[in-house]
């Protein structure tokens, strides 16, 4: 009687060890799939970071910053014979 209830618990002990290896690899199994959709994430955002920065970068032109200037601000270019010099 003590052999078939000692057979009994090793096998609940089998049956019990495989259910945590199980929900262990379905628990890493989430996990990796966090990562990917945070990496996903990384990916898009580094993405519109480039594109703000290429934006940007458009902006800082010559031509552009003269046109606002003139266009929005009502400036008008000097000449050079309008610049006076002083002496400190």
């Amino acid at each position: 009687m003590k052999t078939l209830s000692a057979i009994t618990l090793i096998i609940c002990l089998h049956a019990l060890c495989i259910f945590f290896l199980v929900h262990k690899e379905n628990q890493i199994i989430k996990v990796k799939r966090d990562i990917q959709q945070h990496q996903k994430q990384i990916n898009a955002l580094q993405e519109k970071i480039a594109e703000a920065h290429y934006k940007l970068s458009q902006l800082h032109t010559p031509e552009l910053v003269q046109k606002f200037a003139q266009e929005k601000l009502h400036m008008q270019p000097i000449h050079l014979k309008e610049v006076k010099n002083y002496d400190a």
